[in-house]
């Protein structure tokens, strides 16, 4: 792989190199992995093909969300299971060794997947551990970039706090090691992942218990979600098109009234069916890296459902949603429901355009802008038809 499509590729390489681990010739002795790329987006899994029950683990990594993502990964899955595992594989990459991470002691193991992390500001490299036989011990991210690395030191904090919640009705993952070295940070967890585990497309009711277990437990005044919005504006606004400058301040007008009756939370911050699966009764969640503490409640619920495809204009998912979450979170309120609403969707919008910034990027290059500017002008829309405030 070269030129510029690569890379994130050549990055996910270098993140390697900072726990030991190098490509070596195709002549030469090492561990083969298929590299499998995704149609959309520059990122890459990389199965081992050491054994046929590691490729298949290897696949849990792999959360397609579209249909067509799925019939994929069946057809991979397919091949590795009838021993054909070699043949998907368009292109093999060899390792000259596992990678040198700490806190695994007691955790011997003997084979990884890899993932790339897609492209992006945040990009992260996701080393899945594994012993033989495939049983998934747990995982690695490893990142070298500054803007990055603060983000697995405040995972680390937020599930050790997890921890001490006692919480009923999921599971987190337990940090075997935070190592923070010169040139990367490599966050190690603990799994209970387990091929074929999944997560529905829609919140069901083991994600509302969750969700309101995590209310419970965590609820708290905390500053108003608009001083965070209106902080984002501030950094953001000499670079930000007049459109988005308007939403921004039209929003925070909305808030003004209605989001002191807001309740808040600990918010996962990214908390989608690729972040969770169900075991049992309960929800496994992982990947607290981006959690906000306090955020409102209904965030991590409406992030879930907007992160599948929907059908329907803007207005319809917004109104879809408003409802929900008035039903389920905010007693039947449903103008309390629209500033929920309306304040995750800034807060979102805020935080990958910031990113972006910080990247030395433009914001207006944020790849999902345009789908969520039109949600934001559906709830200012819808909010304005109603009772002229959220």
């Amino acid at each position: 792989m070269s030129g510029p499509i690569a890379a994130p590729y050549d990055a996910f390489l270098q993140d390697l190199a900072c726990v030991g681990v190098r490509t070596v010739g195709r002549g030469a002795a090492g561990r083969p992995y298929a590299v499998l790329a995704a149609r959309t987006n520059r990122r890459w899994w990389l199965l081992p093909l050491s054994e046929r029950s590691a490729t298949l683990s290897g696949l849990a990594m792999f959360q397609p969300l579209t249909t067509g993502a799925r019939l994929a990964r069946a057809g991979v899955s397919a091949l590795a299971r009838t021993g054909l595992y070699t043949r998907f594989a368009r292109h093999v990459v060899r390792f000259d060794r596992l990678p040198d991470l700490p806190g695994l002691d007691d955790h011997a193991i003997d084979e990884v997947a890899y993932f790339t992390g897609t492209d992006g500001p945040h990009r992260k490299t996701t080393v899945q551990l594994m012993r033989r036989g495939g049983t998934i011990l747990g995982y690695a991210r490893i990142s070298r970039k500054p803007i990055v690395r603060p983000f697995l030191t405040a995972e680390a904090w937020i599930l050790t706090r997890l921890q001490g919640l006692g919480l009923e009705s999921a599971y987190t993952p337990r940090v075997l090691a935070l190592d923070r070295r010169t040139d990367c940070a490599v966050l190690i967890t603990d799994s209970q992942r387990r091929p074929g585990l999944t997560s529905p497309p829609e919140p069901g009711p083991a994600h509302l218990t969750f969700l309101h277990e995590l209310r419970n437990k965590t609820a708290t005044p905390g500053p108003a979600p608009s001083l965070r919005i209106r902080d984002y504006l501030v950094r953001l606004e000499p670079s930000l098109s007049r459109s988005w400058i308007d939403r921004f301040r039209m929003g925070l007008a909305r808030l003004h009234d209605r989001e002191e009756d807001l309740p808040q939370c600990l918010v996962h911050g990214d908390f989608t069916p690729t972040n969770c699966f169900e075991l049992g009764s309960r929800l496994y969640v992982f990947d607290w890296e981006y959690a906000l503490d306090p955020g409102p409640v209904g965030f991590d619920y409406a992030h879930y459902v907007l992160a599948c495809p929907q059908n329907g204009s803007s207005d319809e998912t917004v109104a879809r949603l408003t409802e929900r979450i008035s039903a389920f979170f905010l007693d039947g309120d449903r103008n309390l429901a629209r500033a929920s609403l309306l304040s995750y969707l800034l807060l979102h919008a805020g935080f990958y355009m910031n990113r972006l910034s910080l990247d030395g990027q433009d914001p207006g290059d944020w790849e999902s802008g345009t789908a969520r500017a039109a949600l934001v002008d559906a709830v200012l829309r819808q909010a304005s038809e109603n009772t002229g405030s959220c």
